[in-house]
């Protein structure tokens, strides 16, 4: 009897898709931080007063932007720490709630 559905993943493939998502959330980070810092910058030249709370959970537009810079960078965070971690020329098994976490599969199904 099979129970679960695991995958075996070689460490040179699993640094590489660690690699590729710290790309990712690098420079989601990144232009997240940008477009907060400008949107800043236009809002300041505004002299009407921005009305808050509607899509952010109570902040500023400038507010969410810098939480999406932030938890992109800390995602680009662990990948970092992943990538520093595997261990070369081994084998890792993997179930689905892993393949979510490395962005292979997204909820139930995969992309």
């Amino acid at each position: 009897m099979v129970l679960g559905l695991l995958v075996d993943v070689k460490s040179d493939e699993l640094l590489s898709i660690f690699k590729e998502r710290l790309a990712h959330h690098q420079e989601k980070s990144k232009t997240y931080t940008e477009q907060a810092t400008s949107l800043a910058s236009q809002l300041k030249s505004i002299e009407e007063d921005l009305v808050t709370g509607k899509g952010s959970g109570g902040g500023t537009p400038v507010d969410t932007l810098n939480k999406k810079a932030r938890e992109h960078q800390d995602n680009a965070n662990w990948y970092d720490f992943m990538i520093k971690h595997v261990i070369q020329n081994d084998v890792y098994r993997l179930d689905q709630r892993d393949l979510q976490r490395i962005g292979i599969a997204v909820g139930n199904g995969f992309y």
